[in-house]
């Protein structure tokens, strides 16, 4: 089922509502969408913006996006420019830090933590 046409995008549209439940973690309004991207002319091809919370739901989007053929995207610094239609995949909101093993100088986070975040964590335990 690829997204181009708008039977599919809606079926698109349902899944990922179904997905991801809050309407806080699933933006799809295009001005919401052009903060993630390098220029508005983008628009068009960002179906949404999500921000999952459980690795179950990235497992999710991702056998969505291989049943569909769409894109996903991750936020870059400056900016997407998306080449085909597809859905921006924000981690931010899956920011746990799992574990820290100060013995192993290791530490097991999500991909939403940032340094700000795990350093006062890590000092703690004087890594």
């Amino acid at each position: 089922m690829e997204a181009s046409g708008t039977g599919d995008r809606s079926l698109v549209m349902a899944e990922l509502r179904r997905l991801i439940f809050t309407e806080e973690r699933f933006l799809s309004d295009p001005d919401e969408a052009a903060t993630y991207l390098a220029d508005e002319g983008y628009a068009e091809k960002i179906l949404a913006v999500v921000k999952p919370r459980t690795v179950e739901e990235v497992q999710g989007l991702i056998t969505l996006a291989n049943r569909s053929g769409i894109a996903l995207y991750t936020p870059m610094p400056f900016g997407l420019e998306p080449l085909r239609e597809g859905v921006v995949v924000d981690l931010s909101a899956m920011d746990r830090i799992l574990s820290l093993d100060a013995k192993k100088l290791f530490a097991v986070i999500e991909p939403g933590v940032t340094w700000d975040k795990l350093l006062p964590e890590v000092e703690a335990l004087g890594m």
